[in-house]
């Protein structure tokens, strides 16, 4: 396969910013160096520890820096010439309405805004996703004419017709590594944060109610937050003298380390594009019990690879699944199984095909 001097364009990357889309930029860019090829990270970031790759970063305006209130529409003006250079491909992750689509360029959705607007909780957000719904829009109509889309899940084509390919998100590298150090107790993980999507009110209710059921329970509280979640916690009138274990900071090889110790990950967002998370769960051999999303839908499988729970089930389906380790013993290795496909090599080498597709080479 030819080597191709790749460009990517994203806003940031870690530790800047730990969002799901910096994050899966940063592991794309390292797979395709460890395929033979280039590639060039355009962002306001600084370059990662980690990367392999090289990063141009790019200056932010005083503008930006003043109305920082508008970035969901200064941050797309701004990266609208970002694109220039001679490189094969030009990848673009994000704030593209801008962008002057070429046959040579592709656009990866991480979701849609319209698809995030029902989990919006105030009036100030459900405007900002309607705004960047509309530059998904512009967006959209300009790769209909060129270039092309990947959307994470099935899902977003229902919103984004210009999104034909499905392409998933990808694992860490050695994501595997840690498997088989249970703990000897039952425990559980959650990540998130409370007055958010990620439902942390319910994460907390669900540990005094389970820690009354096993006390030998420990619970791990991974937020942004912590002295926030924690407080939220103590203002809870039925809380306990015990309280869950709370994490913040962790880096990715510590979060590896937590899926591969405890017994079952609790994902409870009420949206998510994809969920990153449940497959880092599932290549740790941890059991995933997860809300049904628009992305947990495409890559969880009821009673073969985990479990969806709402409100009503989860007790008794997190309480059964801690007392039957046979049960979980068996959805944990059809899991790992599962997450096989997920691997950094594997996405990376789909995205090279597509690559090769726009410049019409022969794989």
């Amino acid at each position: 396969m030819k080597s191709l001097n790749i460009l990517f364009i994203h806003r940031d990357l870690p530790p800047d910013s730990f969002t799901g889309v910096a994050i899966q930029v940063h592991r794309l860019a390292n797979a395709l160096i460890h395929l033979q090829h280039k590639v060039t990270v355009r962002t306001f970031s600084q370059k990662p520890p980690e990367a392999e790759y090289h990063v141009e970063t790019l200056t932010i305006p005083l503008l930006f820096k003043a109305l920082a209130s508008l970035k969901r529409l200064l941050l797309p003006w701004t990266l609208r010439s970002a694109t220039q250079g001679g490189f094969d491909i030009v990848h673009i992750h994000g704030d593209g309405a801008f962008v002057n689509y070429q046959s040579n360029y592709i656009r990866t959705f991480y979701g849609t805004a319209k698809m995030e607007l029902a989990s919006s909780q105030t009036l100030k957000g459900k405007l900002a996703q309607w705004l960047s719904f509309y530059f998904e829009r512009k967006e959209n109509i300009k790769i209909q004419k060129h270039g092309c889309a990947a959307g994470i899940s099935r899902h977003i084509s229902s919103y984004l017709p210009a999104v034909t390919l499905v392409v998933p998100c990808m694992l860490p590298e050695q994501s595997a590594r840690y498997i088989n150090k249970k703990t000897s107790g039952p425990s559980i993980l959650y990540m998130g944060s409370t007055g958010s999507r990620k439902r942390g009110e319910w994460a907390l209710q669900l540990f005094i109610v389970l820690k009354k059921k096993f006390p030998d329970l420990t619970f791990y509280f991974i937020g942004n937050n912590i002295t926030k979640d924690e407080e939220e916690y103590f203002k809870m009138p039925n809380h306990l003298f015990d309280k869950p274990v709370f994490l913040s900071g962790l880096s990715q090889e510590a979060i590896n380390a937590l899926y591969a110790e405890c017994w079952i990950y609790l994902s409870l967002s009420s949206y998510e594009g994809f969920g990153v998370s449940i497959i880092e769960a599932m290549a740790a051999k941890c059991l995933v019990l997860s809300t049904k999303t628009p992305g947990s839908e495409s890559i969880l499988k009821e009673g073969e690879t985990g479990y969806y729970i709402n409100e009503s089930t989860a007790e008794n389906l997190i309480s059964k699944n801690l007392s039957n380790h046979k049960e979980r013993g068996r959805i944990v290795s059809q899991a790992f199984k599962y997450s096989e496909q997920f691997k950094p090599r594997t996405i990376a080498s789909r995205y090279a095909e597509i690559y090769n597709s726009l410049l019409k080479v022969p794989i």
